[in-house]
């Protein structure tokens, strides 16, 4: 490995040899240990500027390697495939993945590209890094796919100054019809813990105490007392949307709504665990009812009867 300080001697090294040929006279170039080439330093090396005098464009070498590659999988389906034959993945965010073969390349320059099979949308390029013949993979965001929709993709590893771009075939799949929508949802984690569809509306019934514990959850107060937004979409707040979905035991919101404040409930139920461990005096109180209310929620809305939402209960 060169470090920084020896990239810049290096580079300069690569002047003073070009400018010897093209100034006769002038002093030699710096040597090179055996085995060594400037202008493999120039093209691999990212943090190396080099600059060729007294060379036609036509002779500066430009890199040929090519890593090919190889195991190409759509969400575990191994093998490209292309029409009739494309596979069908039960899962809006399918993970992409390919192996490189290149012994002589110690990092490879990954970039995938996807776009849907009807031309509509833009195309996607996602660049990242890898070592040959460790699997590279490629997820979506955590929104995902079009339900029912084809997509296909290519990957290629090859370095900027290749001649040959080297991509892959396209790869193709169909995204399975009927699966959760995630593109629209707020916090698609807990959409897709709960289950719920964020567009359809949902009919919750609760008991007098538990509505007053879930609209104390979804309140954020400040240190001066008074009640700070939170949004789940801009200019909604949750308190709001409570007191506007009724007052009696049954409220029906969006999914993506009731993802809100379920999401809201377990962080407030996890604080006031935390509180009532340090200091049970003061807290006065633990978290038991903020999860039994939000238990009550979910399995109402058809997901878990224990959900956690990323956190510890």
């Amino acid at each position: 490995m060169i470090n920084r300080g020896t990239r810049r001697l290096v580079a300069m090294g690569v002047v003073v040899a070009a400018c010897a040929v093209a100034l006769p006279g002038s002093a030699p170039a710096i040597p090179a240990p055996p085995g060594f080439s400037y202008y493999t330093l120039c093209f691999d090396e990212p943090n190396v500027s080099c600059s060729v005098s007294g060379v036609t464009p036509e002779a500066v070498p430009v890199s040929t390697r090519r890593p090919q590659p190889t195991r190409l999988s759509t969400n575990g389906v191994a093998g490209c495939f292309q029409g009739e034959s494309r596979p069908v993945v039960d899962t809006v965010v399918p993970v992409l993945s390919v192996v490189f073969t290149d012994p002589s390349a110690d990092e490879i320059r990954v970039t995938f590209e996807e776009e849907r099979l009807d031309g509509t949308g833009e195309t996607e390029e996602i660049s990242t890094s890898g070592l040959p013949g460790e699997k590279v993979e490629l997820e979506p965001g955590e929104n995902g796919l079009e339900p029912g929709a084809s997509y296909r993709w290519r990957v290629r590893g090859t370095d900027f100054t290749a001649v040959d771009p080297g991509w892959s075939p396209w790869c193709e799949y169909t995204v399975a019809a009927g699966l959760v929508d995630l593109r629209e949802a707020t916090d698609p984690a807990v959409v897709t813990e709960l289950g719920v569809t964020p567009g359809r509306r949902y009919p919750v019934t609760l008991t007098a105490r538990e509505w007053k514990l879930v609209a104390e959850a979804v309140e954020e107060f400040e240190d001066d007392g008074t009640v700070e937004e939170f949004e789940t979409a801009p200019r909604t707040r949750l308190d709001l949307l409570l007191a506007a979905a009724g007052s009696g035991p049954t409220r029906t919101l969006t999914g993506d709504q009731w993802a809100a404040v379920a999401a809201q409930t377990a962080a407030t139920a996890s604080a006031q665990d935390m509180y009532f461990e340090e200091d049970p005096e003061v807290a006065g109180r633990d978290g038991t009812g903020f999860w039994t209310a939000l238990d009550r929620i979910s399995v109402q809305l058809g997901g878990p009867a224990r959900p956690s939402l990323g956190y510890y209960r």
